[in-house]
C-alpha cells in the first residue's frame, strides 16, 4: 500500500481530458477526485473493497449492502480489470448524469 499522505494530484492534462469528455466543471471533477483519493490506497484505482468504502463515504451510509456496491462496481469497471479508475468513475457518472446517478444509487442501496 502507498502512503496515504502522498496523494496523487490530477494533472492538467488529465483534468483537461475529463472536462473535454464530460459536462462537468473543473470544480465538480476536483470534488469527486477528493472523495476518490480519500479511499484509494495511492495506486489511482479502487478495488471492490475500496469502492465499497468510497460509496459508504460518498453517500453517508455505513450500512450499504456489499452485493449492491459490487453490482455498481461492475458497471463502473468498464474494462473489466477488477478495479475502477477515476476516469472510469467520472465517465460512468457523466453517462448516467449526476442527478440520475444519485437517484439510481440511492434506489439500489434501498432495494
Amino acid at each position: 500500500m502507498s502512503d496515504k499522505g502522498s496523494k496523487r494530484e490530477l494533472t492538467d492534462a488529465e483534468l483537461d481530458a475529463l472536462k473535454a469528455s464530460s459536462v462537468m466543471s473543473e470544480e465538480e471533477i476536483r470534488k469527486y477526485y477528493e472523495h476518490f483519493v480519500n479511499v484509494d490506497d495511492g495506486d489511482g484505482k479502487l478495488t471492490k473493497e475500496e469502492f465499497h468504502n468510497f460509496a459508504r463515504k460518498l453517500f453517508g451510509n455505513d450500512s450499504l449492502d456489499r452485493v449492491k456496491t459490487d453490482t455498481i462496481f461492475g458497471a463502473f469497471d468498464t474494462n473489466n480489470d477488477g478495479t475502477v479508475t477515476f476516469r472510469e468513475f467520472i465517465l460512468a457518472v457523466v453517462a448516467i448524469s449526476n442527478n440520475e446517478l444519485d437517484i439510481m444509487l440511492t434506489h439500489s442501496f434501498h432495494m
